[in-house]
């Protein structure tokens, strides 16, 4: 009998309570026989599957070795939650109610019918903290925890995957994925090896399960080999670099896909085939120099550095939008990443062609038993409905929270705005408050610390830059008068701890300076205080000049430009707010037309006979 919906409903209450109960039975047993109650529960599930008695004793279990190993209790939500996922749930929980705690309980009980579970983390870093953790308490129980780096090589792989749990980010399970596939329907020789490292895939938990299953849903990960036939490069992409500053939007191209896609005009089309290309590109197909031109203007005008991207070692490396991180090993496709490369002056990256691929969104719906974890996800629960087959269960936080929520502004200039984050820093130093500001772009964060130091106000900057001192700089934000600039804060993964002093003085103060291109990623940041059910400050600014005004209309510039200085309260960001759900609906869209490719792509290669990863275009 599957698992799924038998864990809802009116037992949850329940069945929570039992799993506290019987875990206080287990409190006296030696360590041996902890681990032969889990071994013996095994072999029970295996022979006879999950039940409602067998996961309260799996609960039980995993409750009584945290206490022993970590000194953690856990509290009822906690368990709540446990429950909720071992269903197709994504379950929201605030930040710091111990979402990776909770965590091991279905990751626990989905090991015990020996198929295996993966668990999806935002970064390596986050993968191999989490799975330290996991082994720590389910080591005891005889759970074998492995994790799948970047730098993993074939060998370090496949010992991971024979682990009952297996850490690791969306990418590399899906990267093993595709080798896989790759060697087992062509013979070629991948992961250094002749043989496959993943076994089948059976279970998946994810966490920032609203980034991953919507934000990266579109994202195509694309297995690539050198291309030995790329032609003349660089002639081609100066070419086409000149004749896309000689285009004009709306008359030569338009702008489509959420500013991500630029599609040529007729008009556009001739003006670039009449100017007479070089003759090292003269043999080159006329789509071939069309795309060029395309990702040139893109290039130009939809793409900017410290913000969609940043250079360092003389590499273009790609910033990921809802959480601010570098996205290692990560190029973009179809010629962009050397467009970008030749305006930027690096050396370009080597040609690829494609062999293999796969969008997140179809890598993740192959999972027969998938569940999630989050902070947000209310905004997008029709969506995980009905792409995923995944409901959103709200828990209730342990303890209320206790955030006063500040009037917004609206500034008419960003100077205007720069010199009220400063003076709000300035203030919170006297109070003897720390001061969170969040910020959507490293440029953005940039700017305001530049305005702190002209000030003489000491911060710290976490962006794409600075991300091997995350957790020290998050760490520390909760200490009296810390002043941190953060760009976004999805899947940092590490709480800000308030000093006990500075409960006096309000708490954790959190200044959001701009509106992102999603309500969610704002939630996200607003949710780092008042954890916990401690004291908190939350306010929203925003000014005209903000990136979210790339966006806008005409008509909505006139109308924010034309509507006064320095506007207070929530209708002063309606404007906002509707091109922010402008840009939501555009995202939706894409998505929705991904999944009807994807359906159409794979039901096409099932016909004919094919694995659709390895024509994936």
């Amino acid at each position: 009998m599957s698992s799924d919906g038998l864990f809802r409903g009116w037992q949850t209450r329940r069945n929570v309570h039992q799993a506290f109960q019987e875990s206080r039975g287990l409190c006296c047993l030696p360590a041996g026989q902890l681990q032969q109650l889990s071994l013996d529960l095994r072999w029970d599930c295996q022979v006879r599957g999950l039940s409602n008695r067998r996961v309260t004793r799996a609960f039980a279990l995993v409750i009584e070795a945290a206490r022993r190993t970590q000194g953690l209790n856990f509290h009822r939500v906690q368990v709540a939650a446990g429950w909720q996922m071992l269903s197709r749930v994504v379950v929201e929980m605030q930040t710091g109610e111990g979402k990776t705690l909770s965590a091991l309980l279905p990751v626990f009980a989905r090991t015990l019918d020996g198929e295996g579970c993966h668990v999806m983390t935002a970064n390596d870093y986050l993968a191999v903290r989490d799975a330290q953790f996991a082994e720590s308490v389910l080591g005891v129980l005889g759970i074998r925890v492995g994790v799948v780096m970047q730098s993993a090589d074939a060998m370090q792989r496949q010992q991971a995957y024979q682990c009952d749990v297996t850490y690791g980010t969306v990418q590399e399970f899906a990267f093993d994925y595709l080798r896989d596939r790759l060697r087992e329907h062509t013979g070629a020789v991948v992961h250094g090896g002749a043989s496959s490292v993943q076994r089948s895939l059976a279970a998946a938990l994810v966490d920032e399960a609203d980034s991953v299953l919507i934000d990266q849903a579109c994202t195509p990960l694309i297995l690539s080999a050198a291309d030995n036939a790329a032609g003349p490069v660089t002639t081609m992409l100066q070419w086409a670099d000149r004749r896309a500053a000689g285009l004009v939007e709306g008359t030569d191209f338009v702008v489509d896909g959420g500013g991500r896609t630029i599609c040529l005009t007729e008009q556009g089309r001739q003006s670039i085939l009449l100017q007479p290309a070089p003759a090292d590109v003269s043999g080159v197909a006329v789509s071939e120099l069309l795309n060029r031109v395309r990702q040139a203007v893109l290039a130009q005008v939809r793409f900017a550095r410290d913000r969609d991207y940043v250079v360092t070692d003389d590499r273009v490396q790609i910033v990921d939008e809802s959480t601010g991180r570098i996205l290692e090993g990560r190029k973009w496709e179809q010629g962009l990443q050397e467009a970008i490369e030749f305006r930027e002056g690096v050396e370009l990256s080597r040609p690829h062609g494609a062999v293999a691929g796969i969008s997140v969104q179809q890598f993740l719906s192959r999972y027969p038993r998938i569940s999630g974890m989050t902070g947000t996800a209310q905004s997008v629960a029709g969506e995980l409905s009905a792409v995923y087959g995944l409901q959103v269960r709200v828990i209730e936080p342990h303890r209320p929270r206790a955030v006063t929520v500040s009037t917004p502004r609206v500034f008419s200039s960003l100077q205007e705005k720069l010199q009220f984050v400063a003076a709000e820093a300035e203030q919170a130093i006297c109070r003897g408050q720390p001061l969170l500001i969040g910020t959507p772009s490293v440029r953005s964060s940039e700017q305001i610390g530049e305005i702190l130091r002209q000030h003489r106000l000491d911060c710290r900057i976490l962006h794409a830059r600075s991300l091997a001192r995350e957790a020290e700089i998050i760490s520390e934000a909760g200490a009296a008068g810390r002043i941190t600039i953060a760009t976004n804060m999805a899947g940092r993964g590490t709480d800000i701890v308030v000093e006990d002093n500075v409960q006096a003085s309000g708490g954790l103060q959190v200044l959001a300076t701009e509106l992102h291109s999603s309500v969610r990623i704002d939630r996200q940041l607003e949710g780092r205080t008042g954890r916990q059910g401690s004291r908190g400050v939350f306010q929203q600014i925003a000014c005209v000049e903000d990136q979210l005004m790339e966006a806008a209309s005409e008509r909505e510039r006139r109308q924010l430009q034309q509507s006064g200085d320095n506007r207070r309260g929530e209708s002063a960001l309606s404007p906002l707010r509707s091109i922010q759900k402008r840009m939501e609906e555009q995202a939706f869209l894409q998505r929705r037309q991904l999944l009807r490719r994807d359906a159409e792509h794979v039901s096409g290669c099932h016909r004919l006979g094919l694995e659709p990863v390895l024509e994936y275009h």
